[in-house]
């Protein structure tokens, strides 16, 4: 459905499952206290957490020594 083809008439509801399964998907890497997308931080270096806005999620990367 990506190009033209005139055999393919899509409508509203043909794309309703998928825009639904989308946000499914999407919506699992956010988090529902803030709503924010996870993260990783810091932005550039060693990646040492997957975060959210509020601190719900802070989760870290970093091997532990020993």
């Amino acid at each position: 459905a990506v190009h033209f083809n005139e055999w393919a008439d899509l409508h509203k509801a043909d794309f309703t499952p998928v825009v639904a399964a989308f946000r499914g998907f999407t919506s699992s890497f956010g988090c529902t206290t803030c709503g924010e997308m996870y993260f990783v931080a810091p932005d550039r270096g060693k990646k040492e957490a997957l975060r959210c806005g509020c601190g719900t999620l802070n989760l870290n990367l970093l091997q532990k020594g020993g």
